[in-house]
């Protein structure tokens, strides 16, 4: 048996339990922000920058108790990944 990672993963986004002085941020009408098991490492990133979450672009999955951005949504920080296809 192997264990590559105790942590979900979508594509190139990891996710992490997030910490609890962290999470969950300021209560929102339209997001349950505290029914989130798994965030985004980037999330993390984000919030320890005090950066504050567009609760526009994001849901929680319900079966996976993960937060993930609604599709078609690009993050404006996220970097190009750099990766050469072909």
């Amino acid at each position: 048996m192997r264990f590559s990672s105790c942590y979900p993963f979508q594509g190139d986004v990891r996710f992490v339990v997030p910490p609890s002085f962290l999470w969950p941020p300021p209560p929102s009408l339209k997001i349950r922000w505290k029914g989130a098991r798994f965030v985004p490492l980037k999330v993390v990133e984000d919030l320890l920058a005090d950066r504050t979450l567009d609760e526009e672009i994001w849901r929680v999955d319900g079966l996976s108790r993960c937060l993930v951005r609604l599709a078609g949504v690009a993050a404006l920080s996220d970097p190009p990944s750099g990766r050469a296809r072909g």
